[in-house]
């Protein structure tokens, strides 16, 4: 008896004249036929799927039947897919749906619910059917992974979702149509994507100019000439419009009045270097004596009318009358055109006063920024902070404000502007006590019933620092503020202990081993509170011991907890921030984690919990044990006489913390980003991370060893010394990940086995992938290096290989996408190895181009003609 044929269509949604792509799984040597259903039941003529390497079919005789369906001019509407064998026929094997022109939004990076993510919407224009495939696979991918690796998004990218909307029609979007392309694009994608925060248009050819964007907080911009490399820094500088509201700053005089941007101000740049709360004034505005005044100079450099070239030029201050009163100030209306006006040694850090922004009339806050020169790219101080505010004020949590003072401020200091995306979250009110009465935290305060504690500053006295206890079940605590300080880094600031249903808000808790402390408990919340300063690990001479299971200290311990909630809490400048033993299904959401030295969090024996959502970045401590590096200092350490790590980790697992959901996390800038370990017999297993940013690490943005099945999915880990370091461990899924930049490799593997690596961008580092088998750990003699299946990646210009192999059995390498550059080799493999690389595309149809870049014991042909549609996935 047959078996049943597995049936896949992709995309499963997608607008008329899309190509979708059925595939099924059978045994070999079958004739496999489809039809195609539509809603009133008319069936199309049969027609083949084949397993030949052609129609979409990747390897021939491998039992994977493929075939496509050009859907131009299909009616909108659901289609159902029977698949026959023989005789035998399977019915509604598969659907796809075809929408409307402007229809079928598709997420190609999934960073949780739209109602909590910052949407993205990317439509082509201007591209042919035949092209979108290209698009969809290399052009989009390289402008949003460039925006969302700049900062200040870039430690923000678990924010934001990207969807895609394939537009086979081209519209004039050219700068004189600006309006109406707007009005169109914002339509169309309403219609299909009706939860955007942004749509981006990448326009092919028509569009003559860079780029424009539709009004400041528009929602809407065109990039120009999108596929030509380089372009993708323009789609950084037109989201600086529309996201961030910011001005340009070019050195055009009289070009646009935005001296009211956030980025721009007048003469006298009061936004930086007025009165104002933290700002300074420039020295020439402090100045109450007209001698002084005048004898206070700058330099700056001006173009004389009808004189060519640069003159450096010293301008006094001038003593001038405004209103009644005489005033010291800097002569801005002058007859030439100055571009280096700076007070920036006495400006708010990160700002100055520089001509720009509307010429001699505006002043902007750095001479160097990408709305002002796209080679820069990069954001000044001055807007990174403003699109840092508008992300906190604007879109943190359900996309409202989570600290309404700050947001109510900075909200007024830019007109009201912010008013709309504003909203107070909801307060939630403690139901008891009735009378209003609060307690006071004198020593040791058990707490036995739903409990106010008065706010306050509450500090040791008679030698007994102040904790409080609970041991009861059914108790909420709401500290509404107060603060608990220890001393001498020990004890507990709250401890719960044997109780179950227990619910802690609002609370301070700072100078203790650990800020809260639960034991033998379950279902415990902790909500809205701030545990850090506490317990710091000094000696850095040492590596941490990630195997101990008792933890260093920090800010919130879980011993023997299972059910619960740690959400909204700051848990910073501390050894860890969080530590499991022996917790389960416990979730940990939304906590600023960031700027520890040993982990963000920590699980040991810890199973079942979810961690979604949380800032763990920048974990990390100075080690002389550890060797110095560039990405040490990049995260504020003295690379050139300490190292940085030493085994430190935004996030670590180990002895069997099984089944635990990872997503969404900021793991940026830190030891290792994710570190699992299995070592000594205790792997962790079967954990799903996924859409977490790992990047910048200067050891392995995501470490997993000694363990098995687990899945990594829609990660980012690019610029760190290795993107994946993933030794000695089996059956591993790296799907759609994106691991640019690194420093060594992107995925290392020494004596891994049976790992499916798809999907991922693995470009621009030494080496792309690089699989071996070295001298074997003791006790792990056994473990071979084999068994991977590499499919449908994108390798661009590495450095040395984009895959490299030694020592290795079974390895199949099919359907990538191979870009030299200038590269050594595509692929280097030993003689001992056994590899499979048929029907990849190598950048070019012409064999005598990359011939010698194929090296080993390596079979190459047949290749493919045309570069892969890698799809979504990749960030």
């Amino acid at each position: 008896m047959l078996p049943r044929p597995t049936v896949s269509v992709y995309p499963s949604s997608a607008q008329a004249g899309s190509i979708f792509t059925i595939k099924s799984s059978f045994i070999k040597g079958h004739a496999l036929k489809f039809t195609i259903r539509d809603s009133s039941g008319a069936v199309s003529s049969p027609v083949a799927l084949l397993d030949d390497e052609s129609s979409g079919d990747a390897v021939k005789d491998d039992g994977t039947y493929t075939n496509v369906i050009d859907t131009k001019g299909a009616a909108s509407g659901s289609y159902f897919v029977d698949v026959a064998v023989g005789d035998k026929t399977l019915k509604n094997a598969a659907v796809f749906t075809v929408t409307e022109p402007g229809s079928g939004c598709v997420k190609v990076v999934n960073r949780g619910s739209s109602s909590e993510k910052i949407d993205l919407v990317f439509v082509p224009n201007n591209y042919e059917n035949s092209e979108l495939a290209n698009f969809a696979a290399n052009i989009l991918p390289r402008h949003f992974n460039y925006l969302l690796s700049k900062e200040p998004f870039a430690s923000h990218a678990y924010m934001f979702n990207v969807w895609y909307l394939p537009n086979p029609q081209p519209f004039d979007c050219s700068y004189s149509n600006a309006k109406n392309c707007k009005d169109h694009y914002k339509s169309l994608v309403s219609s299909s994507c009706g939860f955007y925060d942004d749509v981006l248009v990448l326009d092919k050819n028509s569009l003559k100019e860079t780029g424009y964007s539709f009004e400041r907080s528009g929602s809407f911009q065109a990039t120009g000439q999108s596929s030509s490399p380089g372009t993708e820094v323009l789609t950084l500088h037109e989201f600086g419009h529309t996201f961030g509201n910011l001005a340009d700053e070019y050195d055009a005089p009289k070009r646009i009045s935005d001296t009211n941007a956030p980025n721009c101000d007048v003469a006298a740049c009061p936004k930086w270097c007025s009165t104002s709360a933290n700002l300074k004034i420039p020295e020439c505005y402090k100045l109450a004596d007209k001698t002084s005044c005048e004898t206070m100079k700058y330099s700056y450099s001006f173009n004389v009318e009808g004189v060519a070239g640069w003159r450096n030029v010293d301008v006094n201050c001038v003593w001038t009358r405004t209103g009644n009163t005489d005033v010291c100030s800097f002569p801005y209306s002058i007859n030439a055109y100055a571009s280096d006006v700076s007070f920036a040694s006495s400006c708010e850090s990160g700002a100055a006063c520089y001509y720009g922004c509307d010429g001699q009339q505006g002043f902007r806050s750095s001479k160097h920024s990408i709305m002002g020169d796209a080679a820069v790219r990069e954001f000044n101080d001055v807007s990174k902070r403003h699109i840092e505010a508008v992300l906190q004020c604007c879109y943190s949590g359900v996309k409202g404000g989570d600290d309404v003072a700050f947001c109510t401020d900075w909200n007024k200091r830019n007109g009201g502007a912010y008013s709309a995306c504003i909203s107070k979250l909801p307060a939630v009110e403690l139901p008891v006590p009735k009378d209003g009465s609060c307690e006071a935290v004198a020593g040791v305060l058990v707490v036995s019933k739903d409990t106010k504690i008065c706010k306050d500053v509450y500090r040791a006295a008679g030698g007994v620092p102040p904790q409080i206890v609970i041991a009861t079940d059914n108790v909420l605590l709401d500290c509404d503020g107060a603060s608990l300080v220890g001393e001498k880094s020990s004890g507990y600031g709250i401890k719960i202990a044997g109780a179950s249903n227990v619910e802690i808000r609002n609370c301070k808790a700072s100078g203790y081993s650990y800020g809260l402390y639960a034991k033998d408990s379950n279902n415990v919340k902790v909500l809205d509170s701030d545990f850090s300063g506490n317990f710091k690990l000094v000696d850095s001479s040492a590596f941490l011991d990630i195997l101990r299971r008792e933890p260093y200290g920090g800010g919130i311990l879980f011993e023997n907890v299972n059910g619960g909630l740690v959400r909204g809490n700051v848990l910073r400048n501390q050894q860890d921030g969080l530590s499991f033993i022996d917790v389960k299904n416990v979730e940990v959401r939304e906590n600023k984690a960031d700027h520890n030295a040993g982990w963000g969090i920590k699980l040991y024996h810890s199973a079942g919990n979810t961690i979604d959502g949380n800032d763990f970045s920048h974990t990390l401590r100075a080690c002389d044990a550890d060797s110095p590096s560039l990405l040490c200092k990049a995260a504020g350490l003295d690379s050139d006489k300490i190292g940085c790590g030493c085994d430190t980790a935004a996030m670590l697992l180990v002895s069997s913390s099984n089944d635990n959901a990872i997503t969404n996390n900021n793991m940026r800038h830190s030891g290792d980003g994710l570190f699992i370990d299995g070592k000594n017999g205790l792997p962790s297993t079967s954990n799903y991370i996924a859409n977490n940013d790992a990047s910048y690490s200067p050891h392995n943005a995501f470490e997993d060893v000694f363990n098995a099945n687990n899945k990594f999915v829609d990660n980012v880990a690019s610029y760190s010394n290795y993107g994946f370091w993933l030794s000695y461990s089996k059956n591993i899924l790296v799907d759609g990940n994106t691991a640019i930049g690194s420093l060594q490799d992107g995925i290392a593997a020494d004596r891994g086995s049976g790992f499916i690596i798809k999907n991922n961008d693995l470009s621009q580092g030494t080496n792309g992938i690089n699989i071996f088998s070295g001298t074997p750990e003791r006790g792990y003699e056994s473990s071979e290096s084999t068994d991977y299946y590499i499919t449908n990646n994108i390798f661009s210009r590495n450095k040395d290989s984009a895959i490299r192999i030694e020592n290795t059995g079974s390895v199949t390498i099919s359907s990538n996408n191979f870009e030299c550059g200038t590269c050594l080799k595509l692929i280097h493999a030993d003689s001992s190895s056994k590899i499979s690389v048929a029907n990849n595309w190598f950048g070019s149809a012409d064999e005598s181009k990359f011939k010698s870049l194929i090296v080993g014991n390596v079979k190459y042909n047949p290749w493919l003609s045309k570069p892969v549609n890698i799809g979504g996935g990749l960030k």
